[in-house]
């Protein structure tokens, strides 16, 4: 069975938006993935949650640009996931993700069917998963018919590539746009492609509560990602039995503080 592992390295941040200043940055991008692999990183998420193909068109690349961009995202974390292996023995999977429609076009409000979410994520997703990562990330979800429009895509042409969501939760019972957790949470965990249910953002004093919401629904793994930058709150959650997928600041107090948390790939 596929899991997800303990820990996951995320993008640095800003993410660069041009061929040339990542062509100019390669190796800070794989320096990057390498530190956080050597501070027990066990998966790799690629530099692609704020940009696609639409985002970069609007920025001015061509298409044939764009599409080489999301594939050198790929390709370096791939990169960085063998060079690991060659030192180590062990393998670090490697997830391709696929951001939300409103942080790639900058809206804060918006509504689209589901025919106009997949439209705008395809030639994303596909250029993602031809360079064939081990999995995929729909990251930062604030609504439920955006990563639905994905799953049922995937259902019909990847289905046995994993995959999973994290959701943006406006407090412990619905997300960002209203919508019902346990709603969201059973339609997704309906696909059996998921793999893991995540908390990328929800109020600090919501969070346990949450997490509680989660774990009642579904017997899918739960991950919290950046709900939080207090690492002695993530720790209280993680003794819960909860997944911790890490992001950059996360990882920076984990380094800073030398955490006693015990990051391990269980298999």
């Amino acid at each position: 069975m596929f899991e997800i592992p303990k820990l996951i390295a995320s993008t640095p941040e800003p993410l660069l938006e041009s061929v040339p200043e990542i062509l100019g940055e390669l190796d800070e991008i794989y320096a990057y993935h390498r530190q956080c692999l050597a501070h027990g990183a066990q998966m790799l998420e690629t530099l692609t949650a704020k940009q696609g193909v639409a985002h970069l068109l609007a920025k001015g690349q061509s298409k044939r640009q764009a599409k080489a961009l999301l594939g050198i995202a790929v390709d370096v974390a791939l990169k960085a996931a063998e060079d690991h292996a060659k030192e180590t023995g062990e393998l670090p999977l490697v997830a391709g993700v696929l951001g939300p429609y409103g942080l790639q076009v900058a809206q804060k409000e918006y509504l689209l069917n589901k025919a106009q979410y997949l439209d705008f994520h395809l030639e994303t997703l596909q250029t993602l998963l031809e360079q064939g990562p081990d999995c995929l990330g729909i990251v930062w979800q604030t609504k439920l018919s955006e990563p639905a429009a994905v799953l049922k895509w995937c259902t019909q042409n990847v289905p046995r590539l994993p995959v999973y969501v994290t959701l943006c939760l406006k407090d412990a019972k619905t997300l960002s746009d209203g919508t019902d957790l346990v709603e969201a949470l059973n339609m997704l965990a309906s696909f059996e492609q998921v793999v893991s249910l995540g908390i990328a953002t929800c109020p600090e004093n919501e969070l346990l509560q949450a997490v509680k919401s989660f774990k009642e629904t579904t017997a899918i793994p739960v991950s919290v990602t950046n709900a939080q930058k207090d690492l002695n709150e993530l720790t209280k959650v993680l003794q819960k039995g909860v997944t911790s997928l890490a992001n950059p600041t996360l990882l920076r107090l984990q380094i800073a503080k030398k955490s006693p948390l015990k990051i391990r790939h269980d298999h």
